[in-house]
């Protein structure tokens, strides 16, 4: 084994000084609402935010840094997609511990950045294949949430080694797709919807076959040009021949998205509605009057944030 491969390996261990095990990305949450509640559901909760949250986000920003694309652009970006407070939180505090402690290591000047940005611009030099070292900060990623599903689910150390191991054919998918994908792939999404009582759960496949508690609900948002449309497109393709959907977009001044999405005719044109909100789309004043809402299931609702 070379010596940059166990370089990166000590980097992505979980020695390493970033704190990573403060962060478990909703997955406690889950637990504690008993979405997760078995080695099967939290494989499926950790495989989603992989492949739909935080874990391709950051691997295609790892790739770019890899490559040499500029730092600070690449930071910048990684700021504007995170989708809350605790997620920016997270990022650059981890991606701070990373720098100055790899920084300590090889004497190198590595300047706080967030942490997929910082994870590059270190292991650039490593000269090491690109979808390789994604796949190695995406199993990292993962057996950190393992780790969190064992403690608090409880799963035995046994099970959740199986959780990990189930997990790597995913893992290496993610990383070579990510290895390949440019900026404007970049993405993600969260969904939610009412079960039950009132507890919001994460959605998974069976959800699209019973709708007994009521319409399942994606939403989707990122900054513009994010590719919020283009993925509600995709997603109609491959979603309408199985559920019945519609989708609702919104816009401070124009239902260009919308109209978008009637001239790919993904789905019925009065399955498609376009809010012009006139103001901010987080403001009470801007959300659709419960009079208008449609009569059908929301299956997918992209958003345009402006500033």
């Amino acid at each position: 084994m070379s010596a940059a491969l166990l370089s990166l390996v000590q980097w992505l261990s979980p020695a390493f000084p970033t704190g990573a095990f403060a962060y478990s990305h909703g997955l406690e949450w889950a637990i504690s609402e008993g979405e997760v509640r078995d080695a099967a559901s939290a494989r499926r909760w950790i495989a989603d935010v992989l492949a739909f949250g935080a874990g391709r986000t950051d691997a295609i920003l790892l790739a770019h840094a890899l490559r040499g694309h500029d730092p600070g652009a690449l930071s910048d970006l990684a700021r504007a997609l995170a989708p809350a407070a605790e997620r920016l939180r997270e990022t650059e505090e981890q991606g701070a511990a990373f720098a100055a402690t790899v920084a300590a290591l090889t004497g190198r000047d590595l300047p706080p950045r967030p942490l997929p940005v910082a994870l590059g611009q270190a292991a650039a030099p490593l000269g090491l294949p690109v979808a390789e070292v994604l796949a190695l900060m995406l199993h990292a990623f993962a057996a950190n949430l393992v780790s969190a599903a064992v403690r608090f689910v409880p799963l035995g150390q046994t099970e959740g080694q199986a959780t990990l191991a189930a997990l790597h054919p995913r893992i290496g998918e993610i990383a070579a797709e990510s290895a390949e994908a440019p900026l404007d792939a970049l993405g993600s999404a969260s969904a939610a919807r009412r079960s039950g009582g009132d507890a919001a759960r994460n959605p998974g496949s069976e959800d699209l076959q019973d709708m007994s508690h009521g319409p399942l609900r994606v939403g989707i948002g990122g900054p513009v040009g994010a590719g919020k449309t283009t993925l509600t497109e995709k997603l109609c393709a491959a979603l309408a021949h199985r559920c019945s959907m519609a989708v609702i977009t919104n816009d401070i001044y124009t239902r260009e998205d919308a109209e978008a999405l009637m001239r790919a005719q993904v789905l019925p044109a009065e399955r498609i509605r376009g809010v012009e909100t006139g103001a901010a789309p987080t403001r009470p004043s801007a959300r659709m009057p419960r009079s208008t809402s449609p009569p059908w299931p929301t299956c997918a609702a992209p958003s345009r944030t402006s500033t």
